[in-house]
């Protein structure tokens, strides 16, 4: 059975899983398996040996059930700001202090030791604010031309850089 990929990386199908639990069992190795599949060498190696599995314990349906577990996982993370309203207005107060994502997910860590609800990663925090533009749009006009530590802000203005004072010219002082 060959089945192909016409598109860049997907992850394997439970379809895939199964002829790569059939050939194990036959005693193929993880080459023929991978041009059978269509897919890379070390796919198939990763595969088979995720989960503490090896060639002789890989079954296709728990390591069905274990990808559609990490995914839910992996997307969890991405909306833990949207579900969690006490975690997103501690990661917009911090935002709105001009902490960096590094800065409020390391705090959270220190602050709240043993609550597991209150994690987030620095990533998600990065996502998570480039997902509101439109927020971003207005804050940073509302930001611009505010004070903040004596001096007018400007938001997105490239300024060009002052040439640098060259210290080796000129008259030598010396002490």
């Amino acid at each position: 059975m060959m089945i192909k990929i016409e598109c860049g990386y997907q992850r394997l199908m439970p379809e895939e899983r199964e002829e790569i639990s059939r050939s194990l069992a036959k005693g193929e190795s993880f080459q023929v398996i991978a041009s059978h599949l269509g897919r890379a060498v070390s796919t198939i190696a990763r595969e088979v040996t995720r989960g503490g599995c090896n060639r002789w314990t890989y079954r296709a349906d728990r390591a069905q059930r274990r990808s559609r577990r990490n995914a839910r996982r992996r997307r969890l993370g991405k909306r833990k700001l949207f579900l969690n309203n006490r975690l997103r207005e501690y990661v917009q107060e911090k935002l709105r202090l001009f902490w960096s994502p590094q800065q409020i997910a390391r705090r959270i860590e220190i602050r709240y030791p043993l609550d597991m609800s209150m994690r987030i990663s620095h990533e998600a925090i990065y996502a998570y604010v480039y997902v509101f533009n439109e927020e971003a749009e207005a804050a940073k006009t509302a930001l611009n031309d505010q004070e903040f530590q004596g001096r007018p802000l400007k938001i997105d203005e490239a300024r060009p850089r002052k040439p640098r004072r060259d210290f080796n010219s000129g008259p030598r002082r010396r002490f």
